[in-house]
């Protein structure tokens, strides 16, 4: 439901809330790498395409068998 607020909070534009929220849960949630997914997709959608590429990288530390940040 967090991770659902905070694609949310991104697509009304409030950009500081959003990246509060996936920061929480990339440091609490480390293991469902689905977060990791979403943050990386948010942070491309924003056109930061180095954090998005840093996020993947450290999904993948935590959930190497979680295919999609492959991708």
């Amino acid at each position: 439901m967090i991770l659902e607020g905070a694609l949310f909070e991104g697509r009304i534009g409030n950009q500081a809330e959003a990246r509060k929220i996936f920061a929480k849960l990339l440091a609490e949630c480390t293991s469902y790498g689905p977060v990791f997914l979403e943050a990386s997709k948010y942070e491309e959608r924003e056109g930061n395409i180095e954090a998005s590429l840093k996020i993947c990288e450290q999904g993948l530390d935590f959930n190497l068998k979680y295919s999609p940040l492959w991708f």
